[in-house]
């Protein structure tokens, strides 16, 4: 409770930074700064539209479910990555399918079917897009990275490539937080994460990690670990939706997103529904 005390004034000026939870009733305010179920759940939803944006603006191709990379022959590696759209149709589907997730496999290979069992598809399902991209003259310091990889099984928040005449030309992944004042404890766990993703990819001659906040600013000790990193940098709040906001489709803006999203949370009736409780 003293901790809860201490950190009151903090947390609630950072809540007021918080374009994605426009809640104007102070008590209301004062709960959710104590209670984090409201919080989990906009994490989760932050997550499905950065992703869902990232689809819109570089495609489902360049936006893949499911990554694998292996060594093959000599100093070549291949990638393989398999995508879903969001929209697959209800009868394609399995219990529990979710088409915002991504995830590496560093040193894995599947079979379709087993992809479609990870995706939760049917094995009827001709949904699934798989494409095959063969990098040649990998580095040794590079190729170290798959060969023996810090995990086998890596999920990240956002990963999206640069393809250029069927070849894969970019890599940019993203460790993504809400807000971006996180505990001192998490700064190095944080700051290995984005590390991890940049050796993953250092294959690719074009590859980049961010550490992104929704809103609010990268705690300074994640920050100070991430800027001493190799390709590697935090993007804060609008640097991180303008990575991501589809600019393509004329005239959407990072100002125009947040009153379209501002507008659906209130015509959510969130904010009533919570009063009522």
């Amino acid at each position: 409770m003293t901790n809860v005390k201490a950190n009151y004034d903090e947390n609630m000026a950072a809540r007021e930074n918080n374009p994605f939870l426009p809640i104007k009733e102070k008590n209301i305010k004062k709960n959710m700064a104590i209670g984090r179920s409201v919080d989990s759940q906009l994490g989760n939803r932050m997550q499905r539209i950065i992703f869902y944006m990232a689809r819109m603006k570089y495609g489902d191709v360049a936006v893949p479910n499911i990554v694998t990379i292996n060594k093959t022959d000599g100093d070549s590696v291949e990638i393989c990555t398999y995508s879903v759209p969001i929209y697959t149709e209800e009868n394609d589907r399995k219990k529990d399918f979710n088409p915002f997730s991504q995830v590496i496999y560093i040193g894995q290979s599947f079979s379709i079917n087993q992809v479609k069992e990870k995706l939760k598809l049917k094995k009827k399902s001709e949904a699934l897009i798989e494409k095959r991209y063969t990098l040649p003259d990998v580095s040794e310091n590079a190729m170290k990275y798959i060969e023996k990889p810090k995990r086998k099984t890596v999920p990240v928040d956002l990963l999206y490539f640069g393809i250029q005449s069927e070849n894969l030309v970019k890599a940019e992944t993203f460790e993504i937080k809400l807000g971006g004042k996180l505990d001192t404890k998490n700064s190095g766990g944080n700051a290995d994460e984005v590390e991890e993703l940049t050796n993953i990819f250092s294959c690719l001659k074009e590859n980049e990690a961010f550490f992104g906040t929704c809103y609010g600013e990268c705690s300074q000790p994640v920050a100070k670990k991430i800027e001493k990193l190799n390709r590697a940098s935090v993007l804060n709040n609008k640097d991180l939706w303008e990575k991501v906001i589809p600019t393509n489709i004329a005239g959407f803006t990072y100002d125009q997103f947040i009153d379209m999203y501002q507008k659906a949370f209130k015509k959510s009736k969130l904010e009533t529904t919570i009063k009522c409780l």
